[in-house]
């Protein structure tokens, strides 16, 4: 049978010996200070501070580390009022949360872009305030914020003598303040050949406000294609008339008939 044996030190510390099976002592020696000592129902061990009045930690058999819950993977973390994780350096300000409510999951940051490195250190993106920067670069103006696909419906205005019909498909795309439009149309007209101002509306964003007056689009009818077609940011289209004197451009009505397909693709800029 072990014995424990206590004596006291000239340092006023205490010592524990436990011989073992071949009667050599096993000594513990217990420092002058006061304390406790820890039993097996005692809720923390050296370097852990723990108030815990449950199981908040499990460790399983496959070293499976759960918090809040039984671990199926290397690392599980749950809590009744949302799981957050946070890693942070020292004391400063900035800090890396994962955290979900139970229906969205979400990864924020407490201070400057999140990086994304490959190959060690190189960082090939950031996620900003102002949106994803690619490379080294964090300029808010290159940062792309948005990225849209849709369906815009066409209209027309103006004082045209055309209206319009069938619309076959109508798309867009929006890439940060770049937008391409893709549709296809059937227009009718009250007078051939038709007559007016033909203007077109409907657009998904609103036209970035710029100096120029027009720009090139590229427009189908009956199969066709213009000459060169313009229009500008208030939807008035034109087309290239060598019969007109000062800027050669007329009434796109000039060339059209009582009933005709319109495909048309371009791409314009929106503060949107």
């Amino acid at each position: 049978m072990s014995t424990i044996k206590l004596t006291g030190t000239s340092s006023g510390s205490s010592i524990i010996k436990a011989p073992d099976s071949g009667s050599t002592n096993q000594t513990f020696t217990l420092p002058a200070s006061s304390g406790t000592l820890v039993t097996t129902t005692d809720a923390g061990v050296a370097g852990i501070t723990s108030a815990a009045d449950a199981t908040a930690i499990t460790i399983n058999s496959s070293e499976q580390v759960g918090i809040g819950k039984t671990p199926v993977n290397t690392l599980d973390v749950n809590h009744s009022g949302g799981a957050i994780v946070k890693l942070w350096r020292d004391s400063n300000s900035g800090y890396l949360q994962f955290d979900t409510d139970g229906t969205n999951s979400h990864i924020k940051n407490g201070g400057g872009p999140i990086k994304f490195k490959t190959g060690g250190d190189t960082v090939r993106a950031s996620v900003t305030d102002n949106g994803i920067c690619f490379g080294t670069d964090t300029a808010a103006a290159n940062a792309l914020d948005d990225y849209e696909e849709g369906t815009w419906t066409p209209t027309i205005s103006g004082n045209s003598t055309c209206s319009m019909s069938t619309i076959h498909n109508s798309h867009y795309t929006k890439v940060g303040s770049v937008v391409q439009l893709y549709t296809s149309f059937n227009v009718t007209s009250s007078a051939v050949p038709a007559t007016g101002a033909l203007v077109f509306g409907g657009f998904p964003f609103a036209f970035k406000t710029l100096g120029e007056s027009n720009f090139r689009i590229s427009v189908y009818y009956n199969y066709k294609p213009t000459v060169a077609v313009f229009m500008n940011k208030n939807g008035n289209t034109y087309y290239q008339n060598t019969t007109v004197g000062g800027n050669n451009v007329g009434d796109l009505t000039a060339g059209l008939h009582g009933n005709q397909t319109f495909g048309m693709t371009f791409s314009y800029l929106t503060d949107a």
